[in-house]
C-alpha cells in the first residue's frame, strides 16, 4: 500500500459521550478531539454549569485495531480540579474518567456506558463522604 487509508476496510461509526456536571461548580470544556470528527458538540471554552449535561456525537472512520476514542478536558472554574476523560465506539475500552488537582479527592468521576445503543455516560460529583465505624 501506498499510505493512503484503504477504504475497504475503515469502519464507520457513531456513537454517543455524555458529561453530567453534578458538582457545585461550573465545569470548562478546555480541549476535545477524535480521530474523525463531532456531527454535534460544544465548543472549546463552554461552561457546563452545575446539574446540567454536555453531549457530544462523534463520527469516526477508523481500522481495524484503532478505538476511534474521543478525548475530552474540563476544569472547574472556580477549584483547582481538573477532568481528562476518554469514551470510544461500544466495541472498544470502557470509557473512562480522571480528576487531577489539589482538590481532586473531593470528587468522583463514574462512567457506564449502554453498548448496544453507543452511549457512553461519565459523571463527575462530589466524592460520597465516609460515614464513621460506630464504637463498640
Amino acid at each position: 500500500m501506498d499510505g493512503r487509508m484503504d477504504k475497504h476496510h475503515e469502519q464507520h461509526e457513531h456513537y454517543e459521550v455524555t458529561v453530567a456536571n453534578r458538582t457545585g461548580h461550573p465545569l470548562e470544556l478546555t480541549a476535545r478531539s477524535v480521530s474523525g470528527g463531532f456531527d454535534r458538540a460544544p465548543e472549546t471554552g463552554h461552561v457546563l454549569a452545575p446539574g446540567e449535561t454536555d453531549t457530544f456525537d462523534v463520527g469516526t472512520d477508523r481500522r481495524p485495531g484503532e478505538s476511534g476514542a474521543a478525548s475530552f478536558s474540563y476544569r472547574m472554574t472556580d477549584a483547582p480540579v481538573t477532568l481528562t476523560a476518554a469514551a470510544g465506539p461500544p466495541e472498544t475500552a470502557w470509557p473512562s474518567g480522571t480528576l487531577r488537582g489539589a482538590r481532586g479527592e473531593d470528587y468522583a468521576c463514574t462512567v457506564d456506558r449502554d453498548a448496544r445503543a453507543g452511549r457512553s455516560f461519565i459523571a463527575v460529583e462530589r466524592a460520597k463522604s465516609r460515614i464513621p465505624l460506630m464504637g463498640i
